[in-house]
């Protein structure tokens, strides 16, 4: 309710809700008036006197007063009769002074029970009013009782409402109100307590309000504070103290972003700049908006000029362009800016191919479908910059490798190898360390077939070739372990037999750890016996010792337990877990290269 609200008093105004009661409330009134006059208590002291020509002046007087009551106008009437009679009596007294005594009795006596008839009548029907009249009285006299209650606590309730919305002053008039109602109200001293409070608060509000307009906002949120402290609900307190905190916080960050500007610490500018101005969007003024484009355009430059980039660095970029040009005006003016964002962006895209496809080559799990997709990313660089050299050496060696890939997988070794090789040349670890394990187990695969095939000397080169790439891998032992085993087989199958042992005992000797641990004392008297014999020369009695002790290898391995998939590739699990497609295949039922079911896979490792 606002404070100029009028309260509807009953009694005073008319009450919508019910018509009757305004008129009912006015007659008491008018009948209690009416007892009280002067002249209404003189009517009926001459009435009872039977004084008709004074009760008749009263009358008419009361009546003047009180037009069309009925009380009145009861005695009117019954004084109009009395008068009449009166003046009929005088006027037969006149003429019929002659009649006899015994007629003008009679006619008297006649008169007189006609009088007291009459009088009995009207003081039956006065006393009935005044009686009516006095009830009707009393029921008003409590019905306003009623009413004033009834309107108080109306009053009390407006009061508080106004304390509620903040509006003391409203508070007051009716605080006012309820005490020309009722002075002993006992809820006036909280009442005006509670809206001197607030005054203050308004006095503190207004000057918080004026802090904030003269921009001085720590004041302003201070008395804000200090409001809400003894107020929360005051006002809007609460909206203030939050723009101002708001704003404070705008204020930093352009500040912060200023004095990164000065540092050129682009990325800082950036990150400032757009922290601001999504709490405030109207702080994008033109020197802002300026340092945004210019700090957006070097951020760009700088990502681009790193030798190495990320995706996320790319993909941040390309957002920077986009916001640079959104900010720059499309007109004659900025023709420059825009050419030199137009040659950002293809740079960006450009670098995007190329980094997407490092980041294929790079994955050690990477397959031939997501090399041919590395092969579309260098492509589309390439001709996208085809004065570039890296770009065509990049998509040349991807090639290469991918038709590498598709010989290994059909285990063309011959077909492979070349490929890895040439690869080799370029980069001895390409892609990703991945070149030298494909052209290990290449030279391996590639072996082993001929020495099943009884090409014992092609076989010795290859697994030479492979042992060389071995020693370059020393954190995978069980590669080199496994090589010079297969060397000890061949060599031996030449009857070389002193270089045979030689290549067992280089196996053996690798792995000083996993020997010492194994727990068979057959294995273990058996590695003795042909330690003697090799250092009496007994080659080949040494050689059939450690040939046939070595057919079984299981005691020098640890091994891991791994769930294998349908359509894992043999080479990528081989090394992720630093072992070697034959030291699986020997522990395992699976075929190359593909596993074809899903199955739990025994990996050999030595650690």
């Amino acid at each position: 309710m606002s404070e100029k609200d009028e309260v509807n008093i009953p009694g005073s105004h008319t009450d919508p809700e019910s018509p009757t009661r305004p008129s009912l409330r006015n007659q008491a009134q008018n009948d209690a008036d009416l007892m009280a006059d002067p002249g209404y208590q003189d009517l009926l002291l001459h009435y009872q006197k039977a004084e008709w020509g004074q009760c008749s002046q009263l009358i008419e007087g009361l009546l003047q007063k009180f037009p069309g009551k009925k009380i009145l106008l009861d005695f009117k009437s019954d004084i109009d009769v009395q008068l009449m009679l009166n003046k009929m009596s005088a006027e037969k007294s006149k003429s019929k002074k002659k009649q006899s005594i015994t007629s003008t009795v009679a006619f008297v006596v006649f008169i007189l029970i006609v009088l007291l008839a009459a009088a009995f009548i009207v003081k039956q029907s006065i006393d009935a009013t005044i009686a009516n009249n006095a009830l009707e009285i009393q029921q008003q006299q409590e019905q306003q009782k009623i009413t004033l209650a009834e309107t108080i606590r109306l009053l009390e309730n407006q009061a508080q409402t106004s304390l509620q919305s903040g509006k003391p002053d409203a508070a007051l008039e009716i605080i006012s109100k309820i005490e020309a109602l009722d002075p002993e109200n006992s809820s006036l001293e909280s009442l005006r307590e509670e809206a001197n409070s607030q005054l203050n608060l308004v006095e503190l509000y207004e000057q918080a309000l004026k802090d904030a307009q003269q921009e001085n906002y720590e004041d302003a949120l201070a008395k804000f504070d200090q409001i809400k402290a003894e107020d929360p609900l005051f006002r809007d307190v609460e909206h203030q103290i939050v723009w101002i905190e708001s704003h404070l916080e705008v204020l930093k960050l352009i500040e912060t972003g200023n004095q990164a500007y000065e540092g050129k610490r682009w990325l800082d500018v950036i990150q400032a700049y757009e922290s601001a101005l999504a709490l405030d969007s109207s702080a994008n003024n033109p020197e802002i908006k300026d340092q945004m484009v210019y700090s957006y355009l070097k951020s760009i430059v700088e990502t681009l000029s790193k030798d190495e980039h990320t995706i996320e660095e790319l993909e941040r970029s390309g957002s920077y362009y986009h916001k640079a040009i959104s900010l720059i005006p499309q007109d004659r003016n900025y023709i420059t800016e825009r050419e030199q964002l137009k040659q950002l962006s293809l740079e960006l895209l450009i670098s995007k191919n190329y980094q997407m496809a490092k980041n294929i080559l790079r994955d050690p799990n990477h397959t031939k479908s997501s090399i041919a997709k590395a092969i579309s990313f260098l492509k589309n660089a390439s001709e996208l910059k085809p004065d570039e050299i890296l770009y065509k050496t990049e998509l040349n060696k991807a090639q290469l490798y991918y038709s590498a890939l598709q010989y290994f997988d059909q285990a063309k070794w011959s077909q492979a190898i070349p490929i890895l090789e040439d690869l080799a040349k370029f980069d001895r670890s390409y892609p990703n360390g991945m070149g030298p394990v494909l052209l290990y187990e290449a030279y391996v695969g590639r072996g082993l077939k001929l020495y099943k095939d009884g090409f014992y000397l092609d076989a010795r080169a290859n697994f030479e070739s492979a042992e060389l790439i071995a020693w370059d891998r020393p954190e995978v032992k069980i590669e080199l372990f496994m090589v010079q085993i297969n060397l000890g087989n061949t060599i031996g199958k030449l009857e070389n037999y002193k270089d045979a042992v030689s290549y067992y005992k280089y196996a053996l000797d690798s792995i000083p750890e996993a020997v010492s641990k194994v727990e068979s004392e057959t294995f273990t008297d058996n590695l003795v016996k042909a330690a003697d014999l090799l250092s009496s020369n007994n080659f080949y009695e040494a050689y059939v010792v450690y040939s046939d002790t070595l057919q079984n290898l299981s005691f020098l391995f640890s091994y891991q337990e791994i769930d294998a998939f349908t359509g894992d590739t043999l080479v990528y699990i081989a090394n992720e877990y630093n072992s070697s497609i034959q030291a699986i295949q020997l522990f395992n039922n699976v075929e190359f290269p593909l596993i074809t079911r899903n199955q739990t896979l025994r990996v050999p490792t030595i650690p």
